[in-house]
């Protein structure tokens, strides 16, 4: 049953006796040694970096194969990281067959469960979808398509596999983090209650829906708990409605882009159909785009689905593997909307042939190209000021709940000594530190004379974060901000 098949699979492979007698001690170059700094283990006993690396990605393989979570909470992500390491302990013939045979069966399942949603009579006359509906157990996956369980959430386990590098000199996530999500429903209130809203800040708000995985749990609401597979709900479906914050999944996009009314309505029940009605939101610029690729009159979403959809376990992989080069050090200093934008980049010029043909004979080329509309949306937000501190007000969860101002008024927001240095290492070069005042003040304050005070106080190449924001606070107090 396609809820239950990834826990299924985990269970049984880990039972397996070449992977059962293989502990993983050291999960080797998984993520950059950048991304981890020095740690403290349970004696209060420093250790390295390395250390540090497999401490974490060793308790997060072991959620995973937690024998109490949730199956339909373990997702097709987190069995292909599995894998992916396993394969480096296995090494005869026999069991490299078994891995090979496992990863070839996900692919016929996601094709098969893909056909399902884009052609009914195959699901109405197939005996696994008679089977799913005989057995189906839980009120939370009713209307849930096997497809969408199946992938369970998640493509990339976004522990295991970091589609963008952390922040530089710490270990915080650029693309798996905690998020404050009440600005976008601000924009939606704004646009209900027939405010002016630009292209630009809508777009926004329709990035964040289709990248938010689910909702805080646990006490700690500044922190990613660890333990969401264990909990009866669908983590996924969750309803941020009613949420100031979420947690933000880069990966989560591969699946959102395949149902987009679904995201749009997790954070407003109405978001979808305004965005249907405004010509220039994303959703539309996506129809728009696919039909000029199809030189189609009409939109029609089986068409979409069959160009974003990932329905094969290899093109899941390389897809995977085409993000590599974010993770290295040429990018770790890297402004977030410019990651953005390579990232998605990236995507729009990924392709890969399969050995299914065209009509004419030629091998099929994937292509998810309709990327493109986010590295348009990244490029101009890199031009607006105005959107950038919305996007970032998002991002970086600076301001608290009872000190948040109208979105419609950010300029408001004024000369924030703490929003500025947010993310800043202990020690700030002074072109970064320039580059974070000009994103995160008001632009009025921004004078000539101001930035001429700014280079008699900051004379070095280099200053600790403490004297940064002692320079933030002389220039409050001197110009009034």
């Amino acid at each position: 049953e396609a809820g239950r098949f990834n826990k299924l699979v985990v269970s049984r492979l880990f039972r397996y006796p070449a992977i059962d007698a293989q502990r993983v001690v050291e999960f080797q170059e998984l993520v950059p040694k950048e991304d981890y700094p020095e740690l403290m283990d349970s004696r209060n006993r420093r250790v390295s970096l390395s250390e540090a690396r497999s401490m974490r990605l060793q308790s997060e393989y072991y959620r995973v194969l937690d024998s109490g979570n949730m199956p339909f909470n373990v997702s097709i992500g987190d069995v292909f990281s599995l894998l992916n390491e396993w394969k480096k302990y296995v090494v005869s013939e026999e069991d490299r067959a078994l891995l090979f045979f496992v990863e070839s069966l996900y692919s016929i399942k996601l094709y098969h469960y893909y056909d399902e949603c884009t052609e009914p009579n195959i699901e109405e006359n197939s005996k696994n979808a008679a089977i799913d509906n005989t057995i189906k157990r839980l009120d939370e996956l009713e209307g849930v398509s096997n497809y969408a369980k199946l992938i369970g959430g998640a493509f990339f386990n976004p522990n295991l596999f970091r589609l963008l590098p952390a922040e530089y000199g710490t270990n915080k996530s650029r693309s798996y983090r905690v998020v404050f999500i009440k600005p976008l429903k601000m924009i939606i209130n704004d646009c209900l209650s027939g405010k002016e809203v630009s292209d630009l800040e809508f777009h926004i708000v329709e990035f964040y829906a289709l990248t938010l995985t689910r909702r805080l749990e646990g006490k700690d609401k500044d922190s990613i708990a660890p333990y969401f597979r264990i909990l009866p709900e669908v983590y996924y479906r969750t309803d941020l409605q009613n949420s100031l914050k979420a947690i933000f999944d880069l990966g989560a996009f591969f699946v959102s882009i395949t149902d987009i009314q679904f995201a749009y309505s997790r954070i407003h029940p109405e978001f979808y159909s305004i965005a249907d009605k405004r010509e220039n939101s994303i959703l539309n610029l996506l129809r728009k785009a696919l039909r000029e690729r199809e030189g189609a009159a009409d939109y029609e979403n089986n068409r979409f689905l069959s160009w974003c959809s990932i329905r094969n376990a290899v093109i899941m992989q390389e897809l995977g593997e085409s993000f590599s080069y974010v993770r290295t050090r040429r990018t770790r200093e890297s402004n977030q909307i410019d990651l953005l934008r390579i990232f998605f980049e990236q995507v729009s010029g990924f392709h890969m042939k399969t050995y299914d043909k065209t009509e004419k004979g030629d091998a099929y080329d994937i292509r998810f190209d309709y990327a493109k509309v986010f590295v348009d949306l990244f490029r101009e937000l890199k031009t607006n000021d105005r959107a950038t501190k919305l996007f970032m007000s998002v991002f970086d969860d600076v301001e608290k709940p009872d000190e948040m101002k109208e979105v419609a008024n950010l300029e408001e927001l004024g000369f924030d000594v703490k929003r500025i240095l947010h993310g800043l290492q202990k020690e700030v070069r002074k072109d970064t530190l320039e580059k974070k005042i000009r994103e995160r003040a008001p632009k009025a304050a921004l004078t000539d004379d101001f930035w001429a005070e700014y280079n008699r106080l900051v004379e070095s190449e280099k200053i600790t974060k403490t004297a940064a924001g002692n320079t933030l606070e002389s220039l409050k107090n001197k110009f009034n901000l």
